[in-house]
């Protein structure tokens, strides 16, 4: 590349590499001399770094979190690197500056669930929308079910808006996913490859769901927040909260690619098992369909129950693949396929149905009142033992006391 050329944006050649020395080795005699690059780091591209970086004038790594999210100089993202070496011009438009509707829930997954019944000429195929409390079914065409503009979309200071996040990240996923998912139906074994791209894709269900992605905007803005009124304090100029700000702003894209780092790797980890039933109303999915629960973690004091990957050793991560099929990820369970009877198909759906945040998806529409019964406090949870008991007491206590003196302080202004 050269440096007449590079902040052009012009794009010399395209393709793919093989991941072998030989061949980076040949490419890299094919490049005008000196070379200068970037690329994204994932958890195979150290070495690829470390075997290029002796050759190049200048080679930067930069996670993919922060691959679109940050266009200020002192960045340290891939964006902010490339424009400090002059292969990136912030100032050129993004070829996906377009509206777009953007899936929380993908419709390549959701089309699984249309209902087989036949449908009359020309009438498109349906999903089933239920209702969390069961009472408001809907017909909803997949491709029209759980969308949001411009979700995913990187906002940038100019107005421009970049889809890295809902094309690439996202994207790859859910291609990989598509692939996969008739050998799955097949119950054919997976190749390695394939068994992390099912990690991979399991992971992007939990981290773009509209749920996930709320819950981490507000940390995302409390960290901004604090981090802008830190700066202002000691009367610095904005540097940090320049990337926590882009972060608060682009939440939903930053807690995918937060997420896309590691989970894939802690899951490849773990067992996974794949669960096969023919119930009639098989396997029902959600607007939130991963879930991730620690049977034991009712003996647990609450602010200890939220499960972990790589932390809890009975740890399950479910996610409904189809009606028929259904992801369990584990260190207990056996890898391969089995088949589970009618109460388990029950209880997973359970899982799904308490877990969704506003709809739940049923293939046929089926509504089954089991569903609906929360499951009953054991004997041996931890709010019945002596430290449990003792620790609402104290709770109890410390409710009277501010009640009390919220009371005082209300009687002395009147």
């Amino acid at each position: 590349m050269t440096a007449d050329s590079i902040v052009s944006g012009t794009i010399h050649a395209e393709g793919t590499i093989p991941a072998t020395r030989f061949d980076l080795d040949r490419w890299m005699k094919t490049l005008p001399q000196p070379w200068t690059a970037a690329m994204e780091a994932t958890v195979f591209t150290v070495w690829i770094y470390d075997h290029l970086q002796p050759h190049a004038a200048a080679l930067k790594m930069a996670h993919p979190p922060l691959v679109v999210i940050g266009d200020a100089p002192n960045h340290n993202s891939l964006c902010g690197i490339l424009f400090r070496l002059g292969i990136l011009d912030p100032a050129r438009s993004s070829p996906f500056s377009k509206f777009m509707d953007q899936h929380t829930i993908p419709n390549c997954y959701l089309k699984a669930w249309c209902d087989p019944a036949p449908l009359p000429e020309k009438h498109t195929p349906f999903i089933w929308l239920i209702s969390k409390d069961g009472r408001d079914k809907r017909r909803r065409a997949p491709h029209n079910a759980f969308t949001e503009s411009h979700r995913y979309t990187i906002r940038r200071d100019n107005g421009e808006k970049v889809l890295t996040v809902e094309q690439r990240t996202l994207g790859a996923t859910e291609d990989a996913f598509v692939l996969i998912r008739p050998r799955l139906e097949a119950r054919e074994t997976l190749t390695p490859r394939e068994r992390f791209d099912l990690c991979a894709f399991a992971t992007a269900m939990f981290a773009r769901s509209k749920g996930q992605g709320d819950h981490f905007a507000e940390q995302f803005r409390a960290i901004h927040k604090q981090v802008e009124n830190l700066e202002k304090r000691r009367g610095a100029k904005p540097g940090l909260s320049l990337e926590t700000r882009l972060h608060a702003e682009n939440a939903a894209a930053s807690t995918i690619a937060m997420f896309m780092l590691s989970w894939p790797q802690l899951f490849m980890r773990m067992n996974i098992t794949i669960l096969i039933t023919d119930a009639d109303e098989g396997f029902i999915t959600s607007d939130r369909p991963f879930i991730m629960t620690n049977p034991d973690a009712y003996k647990l004091p609450p602010i200890m129950r939220t499960p972990a990957p790589g932390r809890d050793a009975k740890i399950e991560v479910t996610l409904p693949l189809t009606p028929k099929s259904l992801l369990l990820i584990s260190h207990i369970y056996p890898e391969g396929y089995i088949e589970v009877p009618q109460a388990t198909v029950d209880e997973l759906n359970t899982r799904v149905r308490f877990g969704c945040e506003e709809r739940f998806v049923s293939q046929k529409g089926i509504v089954k009142d089991s569903w609906f019964i929360p499951a009953k406090e054991p004997e041996d949870s931890w709010e019945k033992s002596p430290e449990g008991i003792a620790s609402e007491k104290l709770r109890q206590r410390d409710l009277k006391a501010k009640a009390e003196w919220e009371a005082s302080v209300t009687e002395s202004r009147d």
